[in-house]
């Protein structure tokens, strides 16, 4: 099911939270994304079972994607922020990691520096897989675009 307002979004990384977050953006109409370079079969294999399109490398994700939701291992954000400016990436970055503020600010800082739009987010709860269980928290200058042009999925309250 897709609709007008469907967006090309990415997903680094579709681990057991990020792979609920890909499907929940898939339930909401959008096409999710993902890079399988360096990853691992678990990982291929959660997002071939919930159908994510394969960008194959970070590279090609950057290129294709509107915005990218980050979604790894806290003491990966900034590795992997730095990594999605490398690739040419232009969006909205959203970093949904459990990070300390002054990670945050440096991954902000990398995506300013880079002129890419920043919106730092917080997931709470578990993994999105029942309606009402998880919610999504977005803050800063441009969370209201994210909400308002790219519609987030009914499993984030």
């Amino acid at each position: 099911m897709t609709h007008a307002s469907a967006k090309t979004l990415g997903v680094i990384h579709p681990g057991m939270m990020g792979i609920s977050v890909a499907n929940a953006l898939i339930k909401a109409g959008h096409k999710a994304c993902w890079a399988s370079e360096n990853r691992s079969e678990a990982s291929v294999s959660r997002a071939t079972q919930y159908h994510l399109h394969d960008c194959n490398t970070l590279n090609t994700l950057g290129q294709q994607c509107e915005v990218i939701f980050s979604v790894c291992p806290p003491a990966e954000a900034l590795s992997v922020a730095r990594a999605t400016v490398a690739t040419g990436f232009k969006g909205t970055y959203v970093d949904c990691n459990a990070v300390s503020p002054q990670t945050a600010d440096s991954v902000s800082q990398v995506m300013s520096d880079a002129n890419i739009d920043f919106v730092d987010g917080g997931i709470i709860g578990p993994p999105a897989w029942k309606p009402g269980s998880t919610r999504l928290y977005l803050s800063g200058t441009k969370a209201t675009d994210i909400t308002a042009n790219w519609p987030l999925p009914s499993d984030f309250q």
